[in-house]
């Protein structure tokens, strides 16, 4: 299951959607997403 979290890291750092990479190991737990920035926790999209 790491290696889809790794495509999927690479592909977020190539479209700049992400400014650097994470530590994927601790993005299992929810404490990762209790920690990360807000501004990455929203999605713009058109209404």
């Amino acid at each position: 299951m790491l290696a889809e979290w790794e495509t999927a890291q690479k592909v977020l750092l190539g479209a700049q959607l992400i400014d650097a990479p994470v530590d994927l190991a601790k993005g299992f737990t929810n404490q990762f997403w209790d920690q990360a920035p807000a501004a990455y926790k929203t999605i713009n999209c058109p209404k």
